[in-house]
C-alpha cells in the first residue's frame, strides 16, 4: 500500500509559487509600535485594575458579610480587600507609568494625556437666504406687529416687540406689562431686562 502511495504522488508535478512584492509602506517606527502596542496595553491595564478593585471590594465584603463573627473568617476578608487592592494599584501603576512614558519620549510633554481620537467638527449652519428681514426679536423698537417675529407684537404703549405671553427672562423691556406675568422689568437706565422678582 506504502509503495502505492508513492508511485501515485512521485507522478504529480512540484507546483511552483511566486510570492508578489509586498506593498510600499512607512516601515515601523518607534512611535507607531507605542501607539499601537503600547498605548492600547496600557489602557487595558488600567481598565483592569479598575475591575480588580471592584470585583476585590465586592468578594472582600461579602467574605465579611458571611464571616458571622468569626475572626478567622473575618481576618481572610480583610486580607483579601487589602491583597486585591494592593494588586489593582500595582496594575494601575503599570498602566499609568506606561502612559507617562510614552508622554514623555513621544510628545516631549509630562503633563499631556494619552492621545484622544479627533472630534469631527459640527457642520456649519446653514444661512437663511437672502430677502428681508421680516422683524425683530423681543424687546426691538416698533411702531407695528408688522415689524415684530411671529408669535410676537408690537406693545403700542412701550413700542417694543414682546411675546404673546411676555417677554422671558433677560430679553428687554420698558415696564412691568412688558415681561410674562411672573417676572418683573428691572431698569438699567432708560430700559430694562425681565427678571425673577
Amino acid at each position: 500500500m506504502t509503495s502505492l502511495f508513492n508511485f501515485i504522488f512521485a507522478q504529480a508535478p512540484t507546483p511552483t509559487y511566486t510570492v508578489p512584492p509586498l506593498p510600499p509602506g512607512t516601515g515601523l517606527t518607534a512611535k507607531g509600535i507605542i501607539e499601537k502596542i503600547l498605548i492600547p496595553f496600557a489602557n487595558f491595564l488600567i481598565g483592569a485594575g479598575i475591575i480588580l478593585a471592584i470585583i476585590a471590594i465586592v468578594v472582600s465584603g461579602v467574605m465579611y458579610l458571611k464571616a458571622g463573627g468569626t475572626e478567622a473568617n473575618i481576618t481572610k476578608a480583610k486580607t483579601w480587600f487589602k491583597n486585591g487592592i494592593i494588586g489593582a494599584f500595582i496594575i494601575l501603576a503599570v498602566g499609568v507609568i506606561i502612559l507617562t512614558i510614552y508622554n514623555i519620549v513621544v510628545t516631549g510633554n509630562f503633563f499631556s494625556g494619552s492621545p484622544l481620537p479627533t472630534v469631527p467638527a459640527p457642520p456649519a449652519p446653514v444661512s437663511p437666504a437672502p430677502g428681508p428681514i421680516t422683524g425683530g426679536p423681543p424687546g426691538t423698537p416698533c411702531t407695528n406687529s408688522n415689524q415684530c417675529v411671529s408669535g410676537t407684537t408690537c406693545d403700542t404703549v412701550s413700542d417694543i416687540c414682546i411675546r404673546d405671553i411676555g417677554n422671558l427672562v433677560g430679553e428687554p423691556c420698558k415696564g412691568n406689562r412688558d415681561c410674562n406675568s411672573i417676572l418683573r422689568c428691572e431698569f438699567f437706565g432708560i430700559s430694562g431686562t425681565c427678571q425673577w422678582p
